[in-house]
C-alpha cells in the first residue's frame, strides 16, 4: 500500500485546476491521496474520487504571519504520523518553493518526491541550501514549458535536473468535466449588451497584474466591442481598486458578479467571444507566465480565441498558431479595435485554431500521460 501526499502551503485548491487533475491523476496510481492545504475565503474543493482526501487546517487564520510556515507544518507531521507514512513507499509532490524546506523536516528522508512549479520563484532572491538540495532529489518536476524550467534550474542551482529527473511538461489546466447543473452564464447575466459588438471578456481576477484598470480606461475609445470583467468572487465595489476599475469606465464594462464553483467553470465562459490574458511583467513568474497563464488554458479549452500582450512564452505561442492577436500596448485602442477586428472578420477559421492549439498544447489528459507511464514503470 502507497499513499500520495500534496504540500500545498498556499492552499488555493478550488482555483487550481492544475493541483485538482495532478490529484485525480495521482488517484489513479495510489491507495490514497492526501492533500494538505490552508484553509482560505474560497470555497472548499471537494473530490468526488473516494481516495482523494483535502486536509484543510482550519485554524491557520490565527496564527501570526511569521509562524504560519511552521505550525503548518507541524500540523501537516501530526497528520503523517496518524496515517503512518512510510519514507520508503509513499510520495510526496512539493508545490512551490514553500513547500521545500518544510518537507524536508517533516518526510523522513523520503526520496520519493515530485516538484509541481505553479508560482516560479524569483531570480532576484536567495534560496536556502535545504530548498536547493531537495530539488535535487526530486524525481519528477512537473513544469509548463521550457522557459518556466530554466528560472527553476537557475534559482536552485541545479543545470543537471532533466539527467536527474523525470521532466513533465503539463498545462496549468484540467480535464474538462460538464456541469450537472444549469447556470446562468457569464454573458447571459446581461441583458442590455448592445448588439453588433463583440463580446470580449477578462476571466479570473480584476487586479493590477492582468492592467484591469488600464484595459477598463482604454476601452472607453474601442468602439466595436463590450468588455466583461469576471472575478474569482464577487467584485468589491467598496474597495479601493475595484472602484477605480469601475469608475474609470461607464461605456463599454460591465461586470459580472456571479460566482462559480469549479465544477461549473464552463459557465464563466459561456457566450465569450474574444478572450483577454494581458499580463504586468513585474516579476519573473508573469514575464514567463506562457502556458502557466490560467486565463489562456481556460480560454483555449473553450475554444475561444485570445487577445494577448507581447510576453515570452505568451505571445509567440499565440503567434505559432495564429489562435488569437498579440499587441504591444495595452493602452493603445487603436491596437485593440484593430486585433477585434481582425479575429471577428475570421471568426472561425481563429476557432478552428484554437482547437488545433488546444490539442497540441493544453490537453491536459494527454499531456499527463508521460508522468502515467512514469508510475506504471516504478510502482
Amino acid at each position: 500500500m502507497s499513499n500520495c501526499h500534496i504540500y500545498f502551503y498556499d492552499g488555493w485548491l478550488s482555483v487550481s485546476p492544475m493541483t485538482i487533475s495532478v490529484a485525480k491523476t495521482m488517484g489513479k496510481h495510489f491507495d490514497k491521496v492526501f492533500i494538505y492545504a490552508q484553509n482560505t475565503q474560497f470555497k472548499k474543493y471537494k473530490f468526488e474520487e473516494k481516495n482523494i482526501e483535502v486536509k484543510y487546517i482550519y485554524n491557520s487564520f490565527y496564527w501570526k504571519k511569521s509562524d504560519k510556515p511552521k505550525n503548518f507544518a507541524n500540523k501537516v507531521k501530526k497528520i503523517l504520523a496518524k496515517n503512518k507514512f512510510d519514507k520508503e513507499k509513499d510520495w510526496f509532490v512539493c508545490i512551490d518553493s514553500n513547500s521545500l524546506e518544510p518537507v524536508y523536516d517533516i518526510s523522513d528522508g523520503c526520496n520519493n518526491l515530485i516538484y509541481q512549479s505553479m508560482e516560479l520563484p524569483s531570480t532576484e532572491n536567495t534560496y536556502t541550501d535545504k530548498q536547493c538540495e531537495m530539488f535535487n532529489r526530486m524525481k519528477v518536476v512537473l513544469v509548463q514549458d521550457e522557459n518556466r524550467l530554466s528560472t527553476l534550474k537557475q534559482v536552485y542551482k541545479a543545470d543537471d535536473i532533466e539527467q536527474k529527473a523525470k521532466i513533465v511538461y503539463i498545462p496549468n489546466n484540467s480535464i474538462p468535466e460538464k456541469s450537472k447543473k444549469k447556470l446562468v452564464g457569464v454573458v447571459e447575466q446581461f441583458k442590455n449588451l448592445p448588439e453588433g459588438k463583440a463580446i470580449c471578456a477578462s476571466v479570473g481576477m480584476v487586479e493590477e497584474p492582468v492592467y484591469s484598470l488600464e484595459i477598463a480606461k482604454t476601452f472607453n475609445n474601442v468602439d466595436n466591442a463590450v468588455l466583461i470583467y469576471h472575478n474569482r468572487m464577487k467584485i468589491n465595489k467598496k474597495r479601493e481598486y475595484h472602484k477605480n476599475v469601475i469608475e474609470s469606465n461607464e461605456k463599454n464594462l460591465y461586470l459580472s458578479q456571479q460566482v462559480y464553483d469549479f465544477e461549473d467553470i464552463e459557465y464563466a465562459y459561456k457566450g465569450i467571444q474574444i478572450g483577454i490574458a494581458c499580463y504586468r511583467p513585474y516579476n519573473d513568474d508573469f514575464k514567463f507566465i506562457g502556458k502557466a497563464s490560467g486565463k489562456l488554458n481556460f480560454y483555449i479549452t473553450y475554444n475561444i480565441p485570445v487577445i494577448v500582450n507581447r510576453l515570452q512564452g505568451l505571445g509567440d505561442l499565440v503567434e505559432k498558431y495564429n489562435c488569437g492577436v498579440v499587441i504591444d500596448d495595452v493602452e493603445n485602442p487603436v491596437e485593440w479595435t484593430n486585433a477585434i477586428n481582425k479575429i471577428m472578420s475570421d471568426y472561425d477559421g481563429y476557432k478552428s485554431r484554437v482547437a488545433q492549439c488546444y490539442k497540441q498544447e493544453f490537453d491536459f489528459s494527454e499531456k499527463i500521460k508521460p508522468l502515467e507511464n512514469y508510475f506504471e514503470e516504478v510502482l
